[in-house]
């Protein structure tokens, strides 16, 4: 069997799901259990049993001869959190304990590390385990992983450690059974509950009919009158001279383009920055995202020109980046214009 740790929180019951989806029932899931909104994302999965996270190093030292694996996915993951002896006892050493349990049982163990460890990412991103040890967290959750981390490494020279081991750096995750984690769930969740509320400005949604099953309850949006769902359609182009007046749509099944009557659209940037205007008019790295000219500010190579957003940004990309350097621009743009 496999054992699942955190199996009702948002990455554990994906992971579960996959498992299941893959053929494998045989599983025992590990968490707390007290919350029925994180019970709910075990619905519809099965598993041979459920323990109690404190119940389960017991567990394991009497069933060992069974576990093929363990899947450490469980942890207090509160980025906000300033209390370290919660993380010391639940996620360095519980993992701690685990671990020594995998390595004497002869256990293979998978462990959920987190992204939260590369801090500003001074570092650099990459899987080297030279530059683990130098990595700085910005806040007690980010380090609890990055002291395990460093711990597990330490094993390896005393040869304590499981037949198979690795650690996994999970980063911006998003998907189904994340909204147990409130004010922790993903930008993409929170946008998402923004844009159905009933309050919000009607909107029109272009996605692809086979990605339907990829939200857990689609009904979400085909019960909402404020969201007409177009099944796969790109946007080929939009329409309008001093505004948006429509987008022309292409039917990637094959059937005609059509026009959509909008006055708006929201496009995500993705991995490619929408800097072609400023080719050779700005500073910019071999990627074309625009080069800060003054670290710590959004001063471009041009006097007066200030950037800021996913287009000077190519580590996070997200809209909080935008969100934040978007009012650094207006600040040095205010003081630069006071200065002239």
């Amino acid at each position: 069997m496999i054992a699942v740790t955190g199996a009702a929180g948002f990455i554990g019951s994906c992971m579960v799901r996959s498992l299941n989806d893959a053929g494998y029932t045989d599983l025992v899931v590990v968490d707390e259990f007290s919350r029925p909104d994180k019970m709910r994302n075990l619905d519809g999965k099965s598993f041979r049993e459920q323990i109690h996270r404190d119940n389960f190093l017991r567990w394991l030292e009497r069933h060992h001869a069974d576990v093929e694996a363990v899947l450490h996915l469980g942890a207090r993951t509160d980025t906000t959190e300033m209390d370290t002896a919660i993380f010391d006892r639940l996620n360095l050493e519980y993992s701690k304990s685990l671990w020594m349990l995998c390595a004497g049982f002869r256990i293979p163990l998978f462990y959920a590390s987190s992204a939260a460890t590369y801090g500003l990412g001074e570092q650099g991103y990459a899987d080297d385990h030279a530059t683990i040890p130098l990595l700085k967290p910005l806040n007690p959750y980010g380090q609890s992983k990055q002291d395990f981390d460093v711990w597990a490494l330490e094993q390896q020279h005393n040869a304590q450690t499981p037949p198979a081991w690795a650690g996994f750096k999970f980063f911006n995750v998003y998907g189904p059974g994340e909204r147990h984690k409130g004010r922790m769930a993903s930008v993409v969740l929170q946008a998402f509950d923004q844009i159905v509320r009933p309050s919000f400005i009607g909107i029109r949604l272009s996605t692809m009919k086979e990605y339907e099953r990829a939200v857990k309850k689609w009904e979400r949006y085909t019960e909402n009158p404020k969201i007409t769902v177009h099944y796969n359609r790109n946007v080929k182009e939009v329409l309008g001279s001093d505004g948006v007046s429509g987008l022309l749509l292409e039917d990637t099944t094959g059937g005609p383009d059509e026009t959509l009557a909008v006055t708006g659209m929201f496009l995500a940037i993705g991995h490619e920055p929408n800097s072609k205007p400023f080719v050779g008019k700005l500073d910019m790295d071999e990627a074309g995202y625009i080069k800060i000219g003054r670290p710590g500010s959004t001063y471009t190579s041009v006097h007066g020109v200030f950037v800021c957003g996913d287009v000077a940004d190519k580590v996070y990309r997200q809209a909080v980046t935008a969100a934040g350097t978007g009012c650094m621009a207006a600040i040095d743009a205010e003081r630069w214009l006071a200065e002239q």
